[in-house]
């Protein structure tokens, strides 16, 4: 098949897999903003109100960590697992398996950018009213994208073969969610740590956001080389296991 041609499923079984999404509950595309906005509020008032961490701006600091950081999660955790639910598609029809994480993510993606787009709401209401800075944001996003398809093509690619992984991603998320600077500047964590803090490409991604956002400064091109460099290997690394692996999946029996 073409790239063109993968494209065109890529973009239609997206538009299916939000339009089944939409149909499977009575608000149907208002839980893409209603769901957020409820994970938002919970940590609001539990690190807000409870905690009272001293950062300036703290609720649209808290808002741009967790909404990139949720929409990286959701991607991850949902489509790791998805090839397992298409063996029998597989089975049928000649097509090559990584085009289905990344449909997942995709439609992930358009559920991000509805929130994203209320968020920049948000922000020029309380204040933060966009500039040209915020042109820096189609980078970012297009950067994080790379990374999320990265990394769900390695783990998708092997997942079907060893399920016990999910578990062990679920948790990895769970720690990294606690060390990915979604509550706290990374200026405020002494080194060594903030070096170590650093390797993780998300940490990194939502300083900039925040730079970009909040203080209307460029992104650090430094950090987004590295995480670039970071999605392109797992893309390459996810893609190299899925051609290895291809003709195994329909072979698998569907648990």
């Amino acid at each position: 098949m073409t790239f063109k041609q993968y494209l065109a499923i890529i973009l239609f079984k997206t538009k299916a897999e939000l339009k089944a999404e939409r149909q499977r509950t009575y608000l149907g595309f208002i839980w893409w903003i209603l769901e957020p906005l409820m994970f938002l509020t919970i940590f609001y008032v539990v690190f807000f109100h409870i905690r009272q961490i001293k950062t300036e701006n703290f609720v649209q600091f808290l808002l741009v960590g967790l909404i990139m950081w949720q929409w990286f999660q959701s991607s991850v955790l949902q489509s790791s697992s998805v090839i397992i639910y298409q063996i029998n598609l597989l089975r049928q029809v000649k097509i090559s398996a990584w085009v289905f994480p990344i449909i997942k993510v995709t439609a992930n993606t358009v559920k991000f950018l509805i929130v994203f787009t209320l968020l920049i709401i948000f922000l020029w209401v309380t204040g933060f009213t966009p500039n040209l800075n915020y042109l820096y944001m189609l980078e970012i996003i297009l950067i994080v994208f790379l990374l999320i398809n990265g990394i769900v093509l390695c783990l998708a690619s092997i997942v079907p073969f060893v399920p016990d992984i999910s578990v062990i991603i679920q948790n990895l998320m769970l720690g990294l969610f606690f060390v990915t600077g979604i509550f706290f500047p990374i200026d405020m964590v002494p080194e060594p740590i903030r070096s170590y803090l650093s390797i993780n490409p998300m940490m990194r991604v939502i300083e900039n956001t925040r730079e970009v956002l909040l203080h209307s400064q460029p992104p650090d091109q430094g950090d987004m080389l590295y995480v670039f460099s970071i999605a392109m290997l797992f893309i390459f690394v996810g893609l190299s296991l899925f051609k290895k692996f291809q003709n195994q999946y329909a072979k698998l029996s569907e648990s």
